[in-house]
């Protein structure tokens, strides 16, 4: 027996938005920071993942990116690239950075920001846009399916149903008929049997 594939039917954009919205607030906060970072010029351009690295811990992150290797000597002294950083010349606006994230992270407001640097990316090394597993999880969260055979079947009737009574608000003159008439009065139900049929006195309610 097949294992049934469960079939989408609606993907709530309201729900996705409340999702994504406070979430896109937050571009232009790292927007900041990419440029800042890109004005240091290190050769060493941000990957997609790069921005919760640069926060976690800045000055790692842009020492790592000034010097290539894991130590060096200096008059003979083995320097880890740290130490090393202290001490070699930086890229004007390299500690403006590193100052800001750190500060920032003391504001909470901005800290909330911060830790919401997991939610974004980089695209083509400049641009900030929301992470794509972030929305594609959001999307798949927000997304109703039939995961039945008898879903599917039940929705199938019921889209015929909505096609008919689409079809007979058209034939009101004035506006539409809400539910309570549409189920009230267009249908009776036998309370033995809870079968439907067709009230024989609708044609009172087309004018």
């Amino acid at each position: 027996m097949n294992e049934f594939k469960k079939v989408p039917i609606y993907i709530d954009e309201e729900k996705i938005n409340s999702f994504t919205q406070p979430q896109a607030s937050r571009i232009e906060y790292f927007r900041e920071l990419v440029t800042m970072y890109q004005a240091l010029n290190t050769g060493e351009p941000l990957q997609k993942d790069d921005l919760t690295a640069l926060i976690r811990n800045p000055k790692e992150f842009i020492a790592k990116r000034l010097i290539k290797e894991e130590t060096l000597s200096l008059g003979g002294l083995e320097l880890n690239f740290e130490k090393m950083f202290d001490i070699i010349q930086k890229p004007l606006g390299t500690e403006e950075l590193i100052n800001k994230i750190i500060n920032d992270s003391k504001v909470h407001q901005l800290a909330i920001n911060q830790r919401n640097a997991p939610y974004f990316e980089i695209k083509d090394e400049t641009t900030v846009v929301l992470n794509s597993n972030f929305l594609e999880q959001t999307t798949e969260q927000c997304t109703v399916y039939l995961k039945t055979e008898n879903e599917v079947k039940a929705y199938e009737v019921l889209s015929i149903l909505a096609e008919n009574v689409n079809k007979l608000n058209d034939l009101k003159t004035n506006g539409h008929w809400h539910d309570n008439i549409l189920f009230e009065k267009f249908f009776e139900t036998n309370n033995a049997t809870g079968s439907v049929a067709v009230n024989p006195y609708f044609g009172n309610l087309i004018r």
